[in-house]
């Protein structure tokens, strides 16, 4: 509405004009005009494609919010044209960029790429359209610009085009010729291989055709394996042979082709493979034409191998032979010469007779290692060292290891420290006698190259199920330890780590050796982990089975080796033809209580076993007359002596001989030498029931046998008054404490030291002679550790000052003499004291 004032002539108001118009049509409009502007903005920013305008100077008036995330800083409000590069990395100059060359001609500029770094600093390309804008007079007066972001689609491309040349450098660099074939039979590709092969390039081609260079039998056989192949639908492959006409020469190629249809099911190519087997081919035939007059030579090659596998079976049976008569000859005098120094140490002796049937027990039970040894590498190396597969608790191979090394660690006063873990199964199943004898070995080593410390012995589980597992056996020591070097030259026969200790220490080299065969026929291995001067961890694996709460019915249960096996009141038949023999086993098994009588072969054990009752047979294997074997079969034939016991007791220690005996019938088996304690707790073992109840019980016979578990067996464990003395020269007591307060053990181990400190006086004066005072001090830490054990504390202490010594100089010299010089007179008064102390206990 608008008004107007109305005046007369005069200038006097007189009224008021007004004017009523309808806008409502005018206001819509404007509605509609904001809305749409609001709308278009919306549709704007929403594009995905960047939009900018520009003016004719290339500044920017006004962008959309995909330009502002294409370009970042770049794309805000009068800022000038934003910078960007080539695809080959060369930045646009300003006259080419493309806004700039549409404002430039006034013409539309499309499709341009260009690459912009971002906010990240990664690169993003960009399609670009520039469209300018021209006034009423046709001057290009502003300009808009579409981005569209082909950074996903170029890197594909890129990647795309990168495949396809290393795809081409493939194809090119194959060996094997590559060609592809279209629908016409035309040739579209060949590789540098392909064209090596067929002696032609793809420009001596002909659009494609190679007529001109095959002959028409060539190419009649082509065209056919091509339709063939079409017609197949399938890959086949053939052999060919064609012309080469560079090489001038005939080649055979075997040949691949694979049809490819399009997505109509119409042929569209055929992609084939060519190998050149030309030289295959050719000694293929070089080889058929040497097989047909190999046939001649090989039959009688054959006729060679089977008299030279003849040969060497006799060979092979003759050693086994051999080694079994070696066994036994070697073994029945040992038998006597061990046996009977065990006896006579029985007897009373004067100190020196002691010494020597020491010394003879000593060297005998030594030399039958050795033969052990010998004879268990040489059963390894033929192949018949088979391993056992029997229940068994792994406490009783723990106690057998004890039992034998014990005594041995503490006459060097050293410590055995045993730990099972507690997932180490109890039963086990597999072979005790082998898995202790790897832990002894181990065991006596770690205990040999030892002078102070820990021996200490770990099983573990490190795998295994319900039904198996691997256990690893750990033996650690703190001795003398081995370098790298030394440690390569373990587990090998005849080897041992450093030749020096063979002097030092003894031994053959086959410990080891056997060790690594016994563990590896268990299914394990073995290693050695060892630092100079800090000690060694000799290690074993085996797999074993694992049994259930209880050993077999039909095993003996194992004697313990902590209470000695009885024999009182068992009647024992003990056949054995070498009258020497006779008499060890007859006081062996007499001194355990048992009545025995003799027979000298077989034939004289039947007539004694139809005469009377026996509980037990103790049978030699090679008699004459009648030997032990054919001896037990007849017992075994006998319905009178069903359940009687037949233990095998021969020098032949070879596991055939062992299967020998049992395949007769024989219970058990035990070598020669015979071990005393062993004997006795093998009979024992098998002793019926209530023979071993009976033992048990102390009967008449056990009273004057030991028999007796009371009072007076428990007087024997009380130090002896005599065995006290002055700890300045030597008090064995402490050696008793350490062997349980048993006589003979404690004699004999105090025996032994004398012998070895007297061995340690005359290396003393020898060293002493020679001003050798480094050998000294090692004398003096050697023989240390024994003298205290056996509570020589005096000496030991002096041995310690010995030790102690200077490395050299005048008063290392002076004080060497002093020292050795105080000795001599202190191992005398030892001498004195052992030799009237030694026999407490015997009476």
């Amino acid at each position: 509405m608008s008004t107007t004032q109305i005046h007369a002539d005069d200038g006097a108001y007189t009224g008021t004009l007004a004017m009523i118009s309808d806008i409502t049509d005018r206001r819509l409009a404007e509605v509609a005009l904001r809305n749409s502007s609001q709308r278009m903005a919306s549709v704007f920013n929403a594009v995905t494609n960047g939009l900018i305008v520009l003016n004719s100077e290339g500044v920017i008036l006004e962008c959309n919010a995909a330009t502002a995330r294409m370009l970042g800083p770049a794309a805000a409000s009068g800022a000038r044209l934003w910078p960007g590069m080539h695809e080959d990395g060369r930045p646009f100059a300003s006259a080419e960029h493309p806004v700039q060359r549409a404002l430039a001609s006034g013409r539309s500029v499309r499709d341009v790429v260009m690459g912009v770094t971002g906010d990240n600093g990664a690169i993003c390309w960009l399609s670009v359209n520039a469209e300018p804008m021209r006034d009423e007079l046709g001057a290009a007066t502003m300009a808009v610009a579409s981005l569209t972001d082909i950074t996903e689609r170029k890197n594909s491309v890129d990647a795309l085009r990168q495949g396809e040349q290393r795809l081409q450098e493939i194809i090119s660099m194959m060996p094997i010729g590559l060609f592809l074939k279209g629908p016409d039979l035309r040739l579209l590709l060949m590789n540098p291989a392909c064209e090596h092969q067929f002696g032609y390039t793809m420009a001596d081609l002909h659009n494609g055709s190679y007529a001109h260079l095959h002959s028409p039998k060539e190419l009649a056989e082509f065209a056919r394996r091509d339709r063939e192949t079409f017609a197949r639908g399938e890959q086949i492959d053939y052999e060919e042979t064609l012309f080469n006409p560079a090489l001038r020469q005939q080649l055979t190629l075997r040949t691949f082709k694979k049809p490819v249809f399009n997505e109509h099911g119409e042929p569209a190519y055929l992609i084939c493979m060519s190998i050149d087997v030309t030289e295959a081919k050719r000694q293929e035939q070089a080889l058929r034409e040497l097989n047909e007059h190999l046939e001649e030579r090989v039959a009688q090659r054959t006729e060679q191998l089977d008299q030279a596998k003849k040969i060497a079976e006799e060979a092979s049976q003759a050693k086994g032979q051999f080694l079994a008569n070696m066994s036994h000859e070697i073994r029945t005098p040992m038998n006597g010469v061990i046996g009977m120094a065990h006896l006579a140490l029985k007897t009373e002796l004067d100190p020196r007779q002691r010494d020597y049937l020491e010394k003879i027990r000593f060297a005998g039970e030594h030399l039958l290692g050795i033969i052990d040894d010998i004879l268990d590498i040489s059963k390894i190396e033929a192949g018949k060292l088979d391993i056992e597969q029997v229940e068994f608790p792994l406490d009783q191979v723990i106690e057998t290891l004890t039992t034998v090394v014990a005594p041995k660690a503490a006459g060097k006063e050293l410590h055995l420290d045993i730990a099972i873990d507690p997932d180490v199964p109890r039963t086990l199943r597999g072979d005790p006698l082998r898995l202790g004898q790897v832990l002894i070995n181990y065991a006596n080593n770690a205990i040999k190259f030892s002078e102070q410390g820990t021996i200490g012995l770990r099983v573990r589980r490190v795998a295994g199920d319900d039904t198996g597992c691997v256990l690893r056996f750990e033996v650690s020591d703190e001795g003398i330890g081995m370098t790298q070097q030394q440690m390569g030259k373990l587990f090998q026969s005849f080897e041992q780590a450093d030749t020096s200790t063979t002097r030092a220490y003894g031994g053959t080299g086959l410990g080891l050796a056997i060790c690594k065969e016994l563990a590896q026929l268990m299914g394990g291995e073995v290693g050695v982990s060892s630092v100079p001067g800090d000690g060694s961890t000799f290690w074993f694996t085996a797999r074993l089975g694992i049994g259930g709460t209880a050993a077999p019915a039909a095993a003996p249960p194992p004697a313990s080796a902590a209470e000695p096996a009885s024999l009182n009141g068992a009647h024992i038949l003990l056949v054995e033809d070498n009258a020497f023999n006779q008499q060890i086993g007859l006081e062996m098994l007499e001194e355990a209580g048992a009545v025995v009588r003799l027979a000298g072969n077989g034939a004289e054990a039947l007539e004694q076993l139809a005469d009377a009752r026996f509980d037990c047979v103790l049978m030699d294997v090679q008699m004459p007359v009648m030997d032990g074997l054919e001896a037990t079969r007849r017992i075994r034939a006998d319905a009178r002596l069903a359940g009687l016991r037949v233990l095998a007791m021969t020098a032949t220690a070879t596991s055939d001989e062992r299967e020998r005996c049992l395949a007769a019938g024989m219970d058990d088996f035990i070598a020669k030498p015979i071990q005393p304690a062993l004997l006795v707790r093998t009979v024992a073992a098998w002793l019926p029931a209530r023979r071993a109840n009976n033992g048990g019980e102390g009967g008449d016979n056990g009273g004057d046998n030991g028999g007796d578990n009371g009072a007076g067996g428990a007087a024997l464990r009380r130090p002896p008054v005599a065995l006290a003395g002055d700890p300045a020269v030597i008090d064995l007591s402490v050696l008793a404490q350490v062997l349980g307060y048993q006589p003979d053990k404690i004699r004999n181990f105090a025996l032994k030291f004398l012998q070895s400190a007297e061995a340690g006086m005359a290396e003393l004066d020898e060293a002493l002679a020679d001003g050798d005072v480094t050998r000294i001090r090692e004398l003096g830490h050697r023989l240390k550790a024994a003298a205290r054990t056996v509570g020589a504390i005096g000496m030991g202490e002096l041995c310690e000052r010995m030790e102690a010594l200077p490395q050299a100089g005048p008063a290392a010299e002076r004080g060497a003499w002093a020292l050795v010089g105080q000795f001599r007179p202190l191992l005398g008064q030892i001498r004195e004291h052992i030799i009237n102390h030694t026999t407490i206990g015997d009476k």
